[in-house]
């Protein structure tokens, strides 16, 4: 018979790595769709994979035991990797001193500036504002995929990003 999921993670994070290899093997067709449907190319989506396979067993201990929450979270860090590599791969394209659409270098590290101010001020709101304001904004989620991961109707998730974007307005000059 098949271990539960959360008998793998308290396994995984005893330290053994059969319950990883275990977990991940058990997600890793899943893993791969969905990672092909974010980069529409197989060997960025195998190394968005591997990336979230590595985050994934070192932030075991992030993972929560009940049913669904180990693919939940691995799935989670596949989008996350996998819209990564997609911006990444825009970016090497993108790049190059030529372009005549090139923002001036001075824009782009103001802008940089402002990310990081605004980043920091998100770390330090206070659950669930936090989550649902890293989802959407930081990682590219809709607030239905958003309600959808963190499990509450569409409205509370609405509500949560309206009154974290109003907190980070009152901490940073945006």
């Amino acid at each position: 018979m098949a271990l539960s999921d959360g008998v793998l993670v308290e396994r995984m994070r005893a330290g053994d790595t059969d319950a990883a290899d275990a977990l991940l093997r058990r997600y890793a067709d899943q893993a791969q769709r969905v990672a092909l449907s974010v980069t529409r190319s197989r060997p960025i989506a195998e190394e968005a994979c591997q990336e979230a396979f590595l985050q994934f067993y070192f932030q075991r201990h992030r993972i929560r035991t009940h049913e669904g929450a180990a693919r939940q979270f691995l799935m989670l860090l596949v989008h996350r990797r996998a819209v990564d590599a997609v911006r990444h791969e825009a970016r090497q394209l993108s790049s190059g001193w030529a372009n005549p659409d090139c923002p001036d270098i001075a824009d782009v590290v103001i802008a940089i500036d402002a990310a990081r101010d605004v980043r920091a001020a998100a770390e330090k709101l206070e659950e669930p504002f936090r989550t649902a304001i890293g989802l959407a904004y930081f990682d590219g989620y809709s607030y239905r995929q958003v309600a959808r991961l963190m499990g509450v109707p569409e409205g509370t998730a609405k509500s949560w990003m309206r009154a974290a974007i109003g907190r980070l307005r009152q901490v940073v000059a945006v």
